[in-house]
């Protein structure tokens, strides 16, 4: 019996990161269960190696070819033929050289399955399907006009195809303008889908959703919760814990990450702790048609000049993803938008565009 070999051997992602980049293995001690403990230092540089290793494989000519795909058609619906046909016509001639490319059909889906498993592609924010090996509960969430079993192979942005909007695709795009109060509004509607209030009351409401993950702001959070709860079918509620199930449920833990990540970007100049209801207002007028494009819809409307602007906000239905396709994608970004900062321009303009996303967005 002959000896399965790897799809398109010579690429980078059967190399190792640590060894690419010079950042060797080794645990500071061995655990009896037989685990690793590593010091804090050589793991923030072999996370460094493994960043780089992946930003190495997006350069690589096929992924270039499905990023290509996806942002200049959208939806990408056809066969394996076809397809390595499309990625070796979107290969950029600059690009011909500086990675491999499949010798054939079979060999490009088995590279895109190596993709997939080895998170490259949830990092990328790249969805790439196969009609044939989905069930008809998880292909029943995509809506792809011409997407069967003739024409199986699915390429598209991640969020892009489905059915429902998608909570945490939304996060990403928000992230990217760095106004936390952004997320604040999509945070609001997580659970409760329609809010209505008052300039001051919505203050109060984005206060209790900032992306604000510095210990010193936790005091202020309760407070906000505690003497302005959301209502609910049974009362009012003085915790944000109804958003989630425990302390550790999953989604809860990369909200968190979510605010580590997001809060600082705005430097907190945007924070409802420091803004008048005059404030408030102004800022979220220009933010409406931002949020809209998420699917968020805010409103406000004075009903006569003795009344009070109220306000409302609604969201979708929201699908919350695969936590693991995120998880791996926030740990991209974060990653990359680190990267950006320290190479910035003496403007202080951002030299780096993340994976993903077009200048013109």
């Amino acid at each position: 019996m002959q000896k399965e070999t790897k799809a398109v051997p010579d690429s980078i992602l059967w190399m190792d990161p640590c060894e690419m980049y010079g950042v060797p293995f080794e645990p500071t001690e061995v655990e009896a269960d037989g685990s690793f403990v590593i010091d804090p230092v050589a793991n923030k540089a072999m996370d460094e190696a493994e960043y780089r290793w992946a930003r190495a494989i997006m350069g690589e000519p096929l992924v270039c070819a499905l990023k290509g795909l996806s942002s200049r058609q959208g939806i990408w619906v056809g066969d394996e033929a076809r397809l390595y046909e499309e990625v070796k016509r979107f290969t950029a001639p600059e690009l011909s050289g500086s990675g491999p490319l499949p010798s054939g059909p079979e060999e490009l889906v088995r590279h895109m399955e190596d993709l997939e498993y080895a998170w490259v592609l949830p990092q990328a924010g790249l969805e790439v399907l196969d009609r044939r090996k989905l069930g008809a509960e998880e292909a029943e969430r995509y809506n792809v006009p011409g997407w069967n079993r003739d024409r199986p192979i699915l390429i598209v942005r991640e969020g892009a195809a489905s059915r429902r909007a998608l909570f945490y695709e939304a996060m990403f795009r928000l992230a990217r303008h760095e106004k936390p109060l952004l997320v604040a509004a999509l945070k609001s509607t997580r659970k409760q889908r329609h809010w209505s209030g008052a300039t001051w009351e919505l203050r109060m409401r984005l206060a209790k959703y900032y992306p604000d993950a510095r210990p010193e702001w936790f005091p202020w959070k309760r407070m906000f919760w505690e003497h302005y709860p959301d209502g609910g079918p049974l009362g009012p509620i003085h915790s944000e814990d109804y958003l989630y199930d425990g302390d550790f449920d999953p989604y809860r833990i990369l909200d968190r990450a979510f605010d580590e990540w997001i809060g600082p970007k705005g430097h907190f100049s945007g924070h409802p702790k420091g803004l008048d209801p005059l404030g408030i207002y102004k800022l979220m007028v220009r933010y409406i048609p931002i949020l809209d494009k998420v699917g968020v819809k805010v409103t406000c409307k004075k009903p006569s000049s003795k009344e009070k602007t109220r306000w409302t906000i609604e969201g979708p239905a929201w699908d919350f993803g695969d936590l693991e396709r995120i998880s791996v994608r926030l740990w991209f970004e974060q990653h990359s938008d680190g990267s950006a900062r320290d190479r910035t321009s003496d403007s202080g303009t951002l030299m780096y565009q993340p994976i993903g996303v077009s200048p013109q967005e």
